[in-house]
Parts: structure tokens; sequence; C-alpha cells
């Protein structure tokens, strides 16, 4: 399709049961997509609200998603001039989404049309509790013909009022065959920088691809340190993740630090629990950085200390 969204790949599972639910006129009108960064729910969540508010293509042939491009309202959405789609997440510098950004675009669709409109959250664990409040309101007492699709990376993160109100799909990791498609049919070309990060964030394109695009130095950087670890001290860490920190990629590499310690745990689970047990206090350190707003250099400091600690 020509679009001004990328093609979307994979997720057949997915994509049937939609569909089959849009035939059939029941899509409920709170969707819930969560599982790992980079496996496209966000591109999902868009192809969905472009066949909501534009219709199915014309041809039968696509047992996928579709929708379609002739619709005056894809030309609005193509161009983000639709006035009954919005997009919520964080602002420009801040790490939450605010019970204001909730409340204004739930309030500006009320006063839209009567037609179909879509709400897209992403990502909803970074809601504030008030904002979460707010959403939940709404879902108690969803409008007349809203759909509401939120996105997630950490279900557990979000209030348990809110999951059971939603109709939950599972994204899983791509294939090997699929990821690299995602890859070939955005980039054109899979460079050794996408093959790199595609080993480390296996069925996760996405997260490859934002890597390899903008992380060439943090991965460099990780990558150096974990090969010379026996040699590496304390000031070695801090010189590292100070440089990692003005680069302002530190948040990468902490990324991509967690996302190695995640496949180690898989290739070591069955001789040892230990880089398991890792990982979680890792993955625990990336949380508070985002929910406590921790400094990201902090943060990679202690995690890129206790991996070579344990290694």
């Amino acid at each position: 399709m020509n679009d001004d969204i990328p093609q979307l790949i994979g997720h057949e599972d997915v994509q049937t049961a939609l569909n089959k639910l849009l035939d059939a006129g029941k899509l409920p009108h709170a969707l819930l997509f969560h599982g790992a960064k980079g496996v496209g729910k966000r591109l999902t969540a868009e192809v969905l609200a472009r066949r909501i508010l534009c219709g199915a293509a014309p041809s039968l042939m696509d047992t996928g998603l579709s929708y379609d491009e002739s619709s005056a309202t894809y030309a609005q959405m193509a161009a983000g001039s639709c006035p009954d789609f919005y997009t919520i997440e964080p602002a420009e510098g801040k790490v939450s989404i605010s019970v204001e950004q909730i409340r204004n675009s739930i309030s500006q669709l009320a006063l839209s049309a009567d037609g179909d409109r879509v709400v897209i959250i992403d990502a909803a664990e970074d809601m504030t509790i008030a904002a979460s409040n707010a959403l939940l309101k709404t879902l108690e007492e969803p409008g007349s013909r809203i759909h509401l699709i939120l996105i997630t990376h950490n279900l557990s993160k979000l209030l348990p009022t809110i999951v059971s109100r939603c109709r939950r799909y599972r994204f899983s990791q791509l294939n090997e065959s699929d990821s690299l498609h995602v890859v070939k049919a955005q980039m054109g070309e899979v460079s050794e920088e996408v093959k790199a990060s595609l080993e480390v964030f296996k069925g996760c394109p996405g997260q490859a691809m934002a890597m390899a695009d903008k992380g060439k130095l943090a991965i460099d950087a990780i990558e150096k340190a974990l090969l010379s670890h026996k040699s590496l001290k304390g000031y070695d860490i801090l010189e590292i993740t100070e440089k990692l920190n003005q680069q302002k990629i530190a948040p990468m590499a902490m990324d991509f630090l967690l996302a190695k310690v995640a496949r180690m745990a898989v290739d070591q689970a069955a001789d040892s629990p230990k880089m398991s047990i890792l990982y979680q206090q890792l993955n625990k350190y990336r949380q508070d950085m985002d929910e406590f707003n921790i400094s990201a250099q902090l943060t990679l400091e202690k995690s890129l200390h206790d991996v070579v600690s344990s290694m």
C-alpha cells in the first residue's frame, strides 16, 4: 500500500482476530496491545485506526488489516489533520502522560462528529496516576463510537481496573524472517549495524532499527566495556557513562545493556539463574529511571557495574 505509515508485517493472529470483530461490527470500545518494544504494536494500532475511520480496502484478497486509501478521511489522517483521530504520548521533554492530555483529547473527541473516533495512547504505562484515573472514567462510561487503543510495553504497570476494561492482545516477538522483512521495508537494506542490533533485540526490529540508526556509539561503548570487563575499573565505568550522557544516548545504552543481559540470561538459563536474577534487577533500575526521573547516567553506571561484577 502507498501510505504515510510502513507496511504491517507479522502478527497475523492479531490481524485476523481484529478483522473478525470489525466484519461483525463487534469491535470493543477499548483495546490493549501489550508486548515487547519494537514488535509492531504502534503500527498495528495506526493501521487499525485507519481501518475504523476509512473503512476496509475494496480488495477482498487482503486477509490482514486493510483500509480504503480513497477515503477522504484517509487523506486527512495522512496529513495529520483528522479531527476524529488523536495520539496521546508524553509531550516533548516529558516522561509521563499528563491528566490534561487525557482530558483534553477526550473532550475534543466528544465535541466532534457522531461518527467513529479513535484515540491511541502510547505508552499507557507512562500515564500519571491522575491521568490513569481520568482514563478509567472514560473506560467506565465510554462515549458513543469512541475507540481507545492502549499500547503498553509493561502490562504490570497499568492499573488492574484499566486492564480489566480492555480487550487484550498480546504481541509476540517476530520471527527472524519477518524481522528482516520489516527492516528491508523501512530501510531498504539491512546494514551491519542493524544486523548486530537484531542479534540483541531478537524479534523486535523497531528497537533494532532505532538503536542502529541513533545508537551505534552506545552499542560500541557497551560492547567494548563488556569485552574488557576483567580489567574495567570503577573510574572506567564512570568515564564511559559520562561520555554517553554527554552525547544524550545514555538511555539507549541502558536499553542495549538490558537487552544484552536478557540474551545472556536465555543462553545461560540451563546452567545458572545468575543472569536471570541480574536481568530482573537491571529491569527494575530501568523502570525506576522512568518512574522517578532518575538520571540515565547514574542508572547506566550502576547497571554496568553490576553486570561487570557478575561476569
